[in-house]
């Protein structure tokens, strides 16, 4: 069997069932597969494209998605699949206490990091990943990473930015949450 995980969106179109985005794409496009377990979108998805299994169990281990097989070997076919992802309680769940003393020592250490004051923002520095229109975030993000790279223009893409700055003061921690990731800012001459 060949199977695809990967960091593939896919949405369920709550009308009519059909999966659709890059996951979808992926199967409309490649001959052999046999099911594809996906991710990126952080939706709750269960269905078929063109007979091929898809699964997506939403994000940060709030599902389970499954894909079950029943295998013929002799033809050496599937003759079956069924898909299914279960959500997982996370309402009344207490933390482990070894773990939670582990965060709280690390939340400890990090703090003078975390905690240090970088500016203060007068209104909302709106974000939407999801949104085809340019945030306040994401000007507020190009115009400082132009700067300091001293360049004309600057690019950031709009799912490199996580999280909104509320109004009030700006600390490393926040600007950690907004992003999130190991980039590196990367100069080119270009005519």
């Amino acid at each position: 069997l060949f199977l695809v995980l990967g960091h593939l969106a896919s949405y369920t179109n709550p009308y009519t069932g059909e999966i659709t985005d890059e996951a979808a794409d992926l199967i409309k496009n490649t001959d052999g597969l046999h099911g594809v377990i996906s991710g990126h979108s952080h939706q709750k998805v269960a269905g078929y494209v063109n007979g091929i299994p898809v699964v997506q169990a939403s994000y940060s281990g709030r599902g389970i998605g499954k894909i079950d097989f029943v295998y013929k070997r002799s033809s050496k076919e599937i003759i079956w699949a069924g898909v299914s992802v279960q959500t997982l309680p996370f309402d009344g769940l207490t933390a482990d206490p070894k773990t939670k003393e582990i965060v709280e020592q690390a939340q400890k250490e990090i703090s003078p990091v975390k905690n240090q004051l970088l500016g203060n923002a007068l209104t909302d520095l709106f974000h939407d990943r999801e949104s085809k229109e340019v945030s306040l975030l994401g000007q507020w993000v190009t115009d400082v990473m132009r700067q300091e790279a001293q360049a004309d223009i600057a690019f950031q893409n709009a799912g490199g930015l996580r999280v909104t700055i509320p109004a009030g003061a700006i600390t490393m921690g926040k600007i950690y949450e907004v992003l999130p990731f190991d980039n590196t800012l990367v100069t080119v001459n270009l005519t």
